[in-house]
């Protein structure tokens, strides 16, 4: 679950390699040559994977939040949202690189 992961990550970060992983990987390799090449709009590659990983996992993490209370949000409700969530992140985050 995101919440174990988080709770790894901040227990024992030397654990968690993400960052080397992801700093090494073809997405990197592909989003600093797009830069250079001026196809998208310089960024900051931490910021960027700090966007991505923010709005994929902080909805689980505020679940609870927004299914309790008075107009909680119902299971079904809430997977629905999700499904719907992984057809914008890609959207979003082509916005956040667009040439400006």
């Amino acid at each position: 679950t995101p919440l174990f992961v988080l709770n790894q990550a901040k227990s024992f970060p030397e654990r968690v390699a993400v960052r080397k992983i992801v700093l090494n990987s073809c997405f990197m390799k592909q989003l600093q040559v797009a830069i250079k090449s001026k196809e998208i709009a310089p960024i900051n590659e931490i910021n960027l994977m700090l966007n991505i990983v923010s709005l994929s996992i902080f909805p689980c993490i505020a679940r609870p939040i927004f299914q309790s209370g008075e107009g909680a949000l119902t299971q079904e409700r809430f997977v629905e949202l999700m499904h719907e969530r992984k057809k914008l992140i890609p959207k979003w985050i082509k916005a956040i690189m667009q040439k400006k």
